[in-house]
């Protein structure tokens, strides 16, 4: 597969590429920080059916760029990013670290998918 190709595919190009990877490390991690920490919050030490449904949910986009192995690796992992998220939130009362964090998260996606944009037909 071809990442620049099926970005394209999705309209994200050039300026709408960027504008994408602007909100996606500045706005997205606020709202899905809001959405999935607090208003869907819970107390429970162990992971949760919230933080299954938050790894599965990005499960279903990640199925149209990685092969099945790294899916499901990748699915652990934001199982894992899920669940600590949400003791972030509950130890420091509020979504501050959790956003952050998940700003930072994003922020080194967008670095690796321009990365490979870049350097996939080398």
């Amino acid at each position: 597969m071809n990442l620049g190709e099926t970005l394209t595919s999705f309209h994200l190009s050039g300026l709408s590429w960027w504008a994408f990877a602007a909100y996606y490390v500045t706005v997205h991690p606020v709202l899905e920080e809001i959405y999935w920490r607090g208003y869907l919050r819970g107390a429970h030490r162990s992971p949760v059916a919230v933080d299954i449904a938050f790894a599965g949910y990005h499960v279903l986009v990640l199925c149209i760029f990685v092969k099945l192995p790294w899916v499901l690796v990748s699915f652990g992992v934001l199982l894992f990013a899920a669940w600590s998220w949400r003791q972030l939130a509950a130890r420091y009362s509020g979504l501050g670290v959790a956003i952050a964090s998940h700003a930072a998260a994003d922020l080194s996606i967008v670095a690796v998918v321009e990365y490979l944009i870049r350097h996939q037909s080398v």
